[in-house]
Formats: structure tokens, C-alpha cells, sequence
């Protein structure tokens, strides 16, 4: 199952989607444009609308012909509703004038001969490029939200944008039809529009995962499959095979749309963070407004016969889901990212207070031990000073390990210029007296980019941890230290020509390697170690973008 729901078969469905929703925008501008439709000469007791004929070349029309889909409830009457949509296009193809009865606008039938036409392309696209424009603002919004979102919430939203994107893209020529559409046209359109409103359902599946799934399905991560899109393929194959009628699933619309709301208000409910609470009310209102105006729209038609607000505009209104719940995606992560950052900057804050207290703290402790020491040879002056050296000695590491820490949390030298410099100038005093030369070479973007303390403290640590390691075992002559700050991350490489060593038999009582991988762990970055006996060592650490602003 996991290879099925794979990224990559995500990825596949959704080209496929995106393939239909382009073809089905050009089948429907070709079928508009070649579409039978009536010339009524503008004079007095011309009908103002379409739907005020009765009947065309004799055929009667009932109330219900000029419905915006088959929206029927038994498969019979929607049968007969497309015989009389074929049997008018029949009428009105290879015809140069037919005869029209219709009521006037003074309320009494009346008859004439109308001249038959085809709507130019032109009009096709003057009455249907708002449709098809928010049809493709849905489409552009779910490409965005799976390449940015790696998550099951990503995923069920990018699913639900595209169908959203299909069904006003089959609804813009049915709505703006003449009389009526070629048949096969017009069916193709109409199936299309109908896997397009059942598809909608991923909208209930992500209310279930949105901003994290409900613990029912971290048990049963397969039951939304099985029961929203097994109801989704179950509806459809039936429809298909004219078992059941197109609006038979209507009533579903309030059980799904009852099911999304109850999801909403649960996550509203049971989350104790504030922050996360208000994103899923804002997240709510907007869905929940464009489902009741959904399920109004589509059963106002068979109650009045007719369509409570025009197409367009609810097209229009429906504008604020490709805008609001990507939106409230971005929110969601910029928060999540900074709530890693900000735990990782405490993690590192309590390794910091960790290395005060035991370092130097252990120093401290030495040094008042010393002390102590030093007063019981006030008759041997010789051993005195040599203790007296130590606790100097001691006191200085402890000045230069607060320093570093200082450094790391000083905000006014964290920028990778900063941090760049203070690592030169660290490696110049480092081997000043040492018969070693250094090469240092760096590069950075124009751009300012800062590091986060952790970051900071984090890459002098094993920095400094190497350049040790290398003056103590290496007997190298020559070190070369490379560092690229990129907005991705900063990478940095450090190599030198001396002994070298097996990376993979590390001796006894040599920490300095581990402490360096266990730190390169917990940043989640990465460091790689290559050396050949004879030959040297290389060691690369990648700083991830996290630690960067």
C-alpha cells in the first residue's frame, strides 16, 4: 500500500488530472463553438431567455429541459431529459430556420421562424474565460501546494484544488450553452463534471488531516481510502453504467458536508495550542461557506427549475479556497518550522548550560582546589608557583570557553560574514606558532544571511574539535579550509596533507571524532569523514538551511 500511495504515483494521477482538465477546457470551447443555437431578431415578443420556449420544430420542452445538468434523481427521467437535449440538436442541425413557440414577454405563446447560427469563438470565450480563469487559478494553487507541502494534508489538498479546477472547467460550456450541445460533447462534458463534484469529497479527507490527522486514522490510516474514495469509484461505475442518476449522490453533499464541519469544529475543540486553533477556525470559514453555497446551488435548480445566482459568480466566490486553505498549508509549515527551530535552539541552550556547568564549572572547581593547594606551600615557593601556574593556566581556558559560548549568543556577530571572519581569524591564532600553513577560502551570496546561536555554536564547535584534532595526530604541513554559505545551507570542508587515519577504528580516549559526529546528529546536519593512511584527511559538514535567516 505505501508504494501505491507513493509520491510518485501522486505524481502520476495528478499529471493525469491536470492532462484532463486542459482537454476538457478544449473540448468544451470546440463544442460551444460548434453548437446549434438560435437567431432571435430583436423585436417586440422575443423571448428574453431561452428557457421561455416551449416548444422547437414541434418538440415539446418541459420545465426541467433547460436544467444546468441531468439533475434527476431516477435514471428514467434522466434518460429522458438527454433524449429531448439529442432530439433539439437533431432539430436544430442542417436547418437554415426553425420554427419556435415561446412566451412573450406580455405572457402569451407565441410563434416564429428563427434563423439558426453557431456562437462565434469569440462569444464562446467572452461568456466562459471567467469560468475557465478560476478553473485554472485552481489548477496553478494545486501544482503549488504539492511541490511545496511533502504531506499527507499536501497531498489530499493538491487532489482536491484539481478536481475543483475540473468541475468548473466541464461546468463553463454547460452553463453557457445556447440551446444545447452536440450530444457526445455534452455527455463527455456532464460525466466530467460529475467525477469532478464526486472528487470533491478529499475536501471532507482534509478537514481528517488537517493540521494533523485525528487519532482514528494514525489506527486506520487506510480508512478514508477505503470509504471516501470507495464511495467515490462505487458512485461513479455506477453512474456510468446508468444505474443510478446524476443526482442521486446529492444527498451525500450533506452528510459529506456535515462530516467536514464536525472534523473542523473537533480539531477547533480538542487543540490546546492557541496559535494552531485559530488557523483551523480561519481555515473553516471558507470551505464551510463555499459547501453551503455548493449544496444551495445545486438543489435550488430542481426545487425553482431554474438557478439561484449565476454561474460566474459563484465560480468567482469559490476563488477564496485555492487562496485561503494553500494559505493556511504555508502557515501551518512556516510555524512548524519555527517551532523546530525554536526547539533546537533550546536543545542547544541547555547543551550550552550543560558545558558551563560541567566544564567550567569543573574548572572553577579545579582552580579552588588549586588554590587550596597553593597556601599549604608557603615554606616551598618553587611548588607553589608551579600550582600557581596551573590555576593561571586553568583560568585562561575557562576565559576563552566563555568567550566562545558569548560569542555564539551574540546577536550582533551572526551573520555568515561574521561567523566567516571569526573562524579565520580563530585558525590564524590557532597556528601562529605552529610550522603548519593554512589556506582559507570562503564564499557567500550577496545577500545578508544570518545563523541562528545554535547554528553558530554548533559549526566553531566542530570546527574547532578538527583543527585539534589535526595539530594533535595529523603532523600535517599544510591545512585547507574551504566554507560556502548558500541559501540552501552552509557547507564547509576542511582538509589537510598529513598521516591520516582509519575513520572507521577510532582509538581509545580519543573523543574528539565522536563528539563531532554526535553533534553533526543532533543539528541534523551532515558530516562525512574520508582519509587514507599516508594521505591525509577530509572532513565536510553541512549545516542545514534551518540554522540559516
Amino acid at each position: 500500500m505505501a508504494i501505491f500511495f507513493s509520491r510518485t504515483w501522486q505524481l502520476r494521477v495528478l499529471f493525469t488530472l491536470f492532462f484532463a482538465n486542459v482537454s476538457i477546457m478544449i473540448l468544451g470551447a470546440y463544442a460551444l463553438s460548434v453548437s446549434p443555437a438560435l437567431s432571435l431578431e430583436p423585436k417586440s415578443g422575443v423571448p428574453s431567455s431561452e428557457s421561455a420556449i416551449r416548444r422547437i420544430e414541434g418538440i415539446e420542452l418541459s420545465a426541467d429541459f433547460f436544467y444546468r445538468l441531468p439533475e434527476f434523481f431516477t435514471p428514467e427521467e434522466e434518460s429522458n431529459w438527454w433524449q429531448s437535449q439529442d432530439r433539439v440538436f437533431k432539430a436544430l442541425s442542417g436547418r437554415n430556420t426553425v420554427s419556435v413557440e415561446f412566451i412573450g414577454k406580455d405572457g402569451i405563446m407565441q410563434q416564429l421562424e428563427a434563423g439558426t447560427t453557431t456562437m462565434p469563438f469569440s462569444e464562446v470565450m467572452k461568456k466562459t474565460w471567467l469560468v475557465y480563469l478560476s478553473g485554472l487559478i485552481y489548477m496553478v494553487s494545486a501544482v503549488s501546494v504539492f511541490r511545496r507541502h511533502h504531506s499527507v494534508s499536501g497531498s489530499v489538498l493538491a487532489f482536491f484544488l484539481f478536481f475543483g479546477g475540473l468541475y468548473f472547467i466541464s461546468s463553463a460550456p454547460i452553463v453557457n450553452r445556447a440551446i444545447t450541445l452536440a450530444p457526445l460533447y455534452f455527455k463527455i462534458l456532464a460525466v466530467s463534471n460529475y467525477i469532478a463534484s464526486g472528487g470533491l469529497i478529499t475536501l471532507v479527507h482534509f478537514a481528517l488531516v488537517f493540521p494533523k490527522p485525528k487519532q482514528t486514522l494514525e489506527r486506520y490510516p487506510l480508512l478514508p481510502y477505503i470509504v471516501f474514495y470507495g464511495y467515490f469509484m462505487i458512485v461513479t461505475i455506477l453512474y456510468l453504467s446508468g444505474i443510478i442518476a446524476f443526482a442521486t449522490s446529492t444527498p451525500f453533499l450533506f452528510l459529506w458536508t456535515f462530516l467536514m464541519m464536525g472534523a473542523f469544529i473537533h480539531s477547533i475543540v480538542t487543540e490546546k495550542d492557541l496559535f494552531l486553533r485559530k488557523q483551523i477556525f480561519l481555515s473553516f470559514l471558507a470551505p464551510l461557506m463555499v459547501a453551503l453555497i455548493f449544496i444551495l446551488f445545486n438543489i435550488l435548480p430542481g426545487i425553482l427549475g431554474t438557478t439561484s445566482m449565476r454561474f460566474v459568480y459563484f465560480s468567482l466566490f469559490s476563488l477564496i479556497l485555492p487562496f485561503a486553505l494553500p494559505s493556511a498549508m504555508d502557515n501551518l509549515y512556516l510555524y512548524q518550522k519555527r517551532l523546530e527551530v525554536e526547539r533546537a535552539f533550546f536543545r542547544e541552550k541547555e547543551r550550552i548550560c550543560q558545558a558551563l556547568h560541567d566544564e567550567i564549572g569543573s574548572n572553577l572547581m579545579s582552580i579552588r582546589f588549586m588554590s587550596e593547594v597553593a597556601c599549604t606551600f608557603w615554606n616551598d615557593p618553587e611548588k607553589a608557583r608551579e600550582v600557581i601556574q596551573d590555576i593561571k593556566q586553568t583560568a585562561l581556558v575557562n576565559m576563552e570557553r566563555v568567550k566562545e559560548l558569548l560569542w555564539a549568543m551574540d546577536t550582533n556577530e551572526d551573520t555568515a560574514e561574521d561567523v566567516i571572519s571569526y573562524l579565520k581569524s580563530y585558525s590564524i591564532k590557532l597556528f601562529s606558532h605552529l610550522d603548519m600553513e593554512v589556506e582559507f577560502k570562503h564564499s557567500s551570496p550577496s545577500a545578508v544571511i544570518h545563523l541562528n546561536p545554535s547554528g553558530r555554536f554548533n559549526l566553531f564547535n566542530i570546527y574547532k574539535e578538527t583543527m585539534t584534532n589535526i595539530i594533535k595526530h595529523s603532523e600535517a604541513k599544510k591545512v585547507q579550509v574551504e566554507i560556502c554559505v548558500k541559501k540552501e545551507g552552509l557547507e564547509m570542508r576542511i582538509a589537510d596533507d598529513g598521516v591520516g587515519f582509519d575513520p572507521e577504528v577510532i582509538p581509545k580516549g580519543c573523543y574528539g571524532l565522536r563528539n563531532m559526529r554526535k553533534r553533526a546528529v543532533e543539528t541534523g546536519g551532515e558530516l562525512n569523514i574520508s582519509s587514507i593512511k599516508g594521505r591525509g584527511t577530509e572532513i565536510c559538514f553541512y549545516l542545514p538551511q534551518k540554522y540559516l535567516i
